[in-house]
């Protein structure tokens, strides 16, 4: 019996998880396309140019990745 109810509960965690993912997905998309203008990025060694649309989305990935390995 303990067993059904702790996989509902890893199940549980499973949906809100993705559901999370999701909106911060969707919420990243919809803030991105607000911002489509160009932007000069600096970092260690130099600069270059972009639309702010990849810096956003390239920002969320690497965040993905970081939580991912954490």
């Amino acid at each position: 019996m303990l067993d059904c109810h702790s996989r509902k509960g890893v199940m549980m965690k499973q949906r809100l998880s993705l559901i999370g993912l999701l909106l911060v997905i969707i919420l990243t998309v919809v803030l991105s396309l607000a911002n489509r203008q160009e932007v000069i990025v600096h970092y260690l060694f130099g600069q270059f140019r972009m639309p702010l649309i990849l810096v956003i989305i390239g920002s969320l990935l690497i965040g993905i990745v970081i939580q991912y390995l954490i």
